[in-house]
Order: structure tokens, then sequence, then C-alpha cells
């Protein structure tokens, strides 16, 4: 009778164990999911909208920059053969700012033309998702961090923390952690 109540006492702490393995394995799942996710969303490249805001400011800021000779491109007496190398000239040196200057509608145009118009993420977007990935991945590296200190003081094992873990939590005091709510 002693020997199978042992028995059974064993197979339940063995079993105890093994769910409390498997729940911190479900969170760490959990926890590189989210890390994913936020990479993704990090990746994702700006939003059409966001980007010819930019590309419109760079062209308003390169047609504030004087260019020498800028007369001379826009109405000259210069021979065609003399401001065909000025011209050349500074589109070597500044092609950007040239263009600017002389076409900036085609130069809007012409950089904007190959970005798919309906893809990426606006800013506001990527902000707020990437807060809220942040409120979940702190909720899963709390429990994380909960399970792993009962089962050690369960078991008065040490158990292997992931490298990428948040030290603030880590180094917390136990009554500063405090399970996720369910």
């Amino acid at each position: 009778m002693i020997t199978s109540t042992v028995t059974k006492a064993r197979n339940a702490i063995s079993e105890a164990l093994r769910s409390a393995s498997a729940d911190l394995e479900e969170i760490r799942d959990q926890i590189k999911a989210l890390h994913a996710e936020r990479g993704r969303i990090e990746r994702e490249p700006d939003d059409f909208g966001t980007i010819a805001h930019h590309v419109d400011a760079m062209i308003e800021e390169a047609r504030g920059i004087h260019l020498v000779g800028r007369s001379i491109l826009t109405g000259s007496s210069l021979s065609a053969p003399a401001l065909d190398v000025m011209l050349a000239n500074m589109l070597k040196v500044h092609p950007f700012t040239v263009m600017a200057h002389l076409s900036p509608d085609q130069l809007r145009e012409t950089l904007l033309a190959p970005l798919d118009r309906k893809s990426g993420i606006a800013p506001e977007r990527r902000i707020s998702e990437l807060d809220r990935i942040d409120g979940e991945l702190l909720v899963a590296e709390i429990a994380e961090e909960v399970v792993i200190r009962e089962m050690e003081d369960a078991t008065g094992s040490y158990i292997t923390r992931r490298a990428d873990a948040d030290p603030a939590i880590l180094l917390a005091p136990d009554d500063e952690l405090s399970p996720p709510p369910e």
C-alpha cells in the first residue's frame, strides 16, 4: 500500500512537471511569434502616402538649392553645345537637384511609379501595432518568468532562461511579478 502511494505521488509530480514544461514551451512559442510579428512590422515599408510626402519634401528641398547657371538653363544665349556641356556637368554632380529644378513633376512621377500604392503601413498604424505587440510581449515574458520561478521552487532545479529574455523581468523581485490575468 505504501509503495503504491509513493508511486502515485511520483507519477503525479512527474505529470505536473511535464504539464508545466509544456506550458512553459507554449509561452515561449508565443514570445517567439510576437518577436517575429514585431520584426515583420518594423521591416514593412511605409505606405504610399508617406513615401510620396517624403519625395515631395526632398524635391522641395532640392529646389531650394541654388544652382550656378540655373538662369542659363532656362533662357540663355549660350550655344547649344556649351549648354549641353554645362548641363551634363551639373547632372554628374547634382542629378537630383538639376531634375528637381527642370522637371519636378516628372521626377516625382518617376520616383513613385514603381511603388505599390496599396501596400505598406502608415506610421501611426506601425506605432500602434508595435505598442500592442510590446504590451503582449511584456505579459508573456512576465508569465514565462513566473512559471520558471514556480517550477524552480517546486523542483529545486535551475531552469535556463531565453538568451533574449528581458533583464528587468529576470531581476524583478517575486512580489513585483504577478501572473497575467486569465
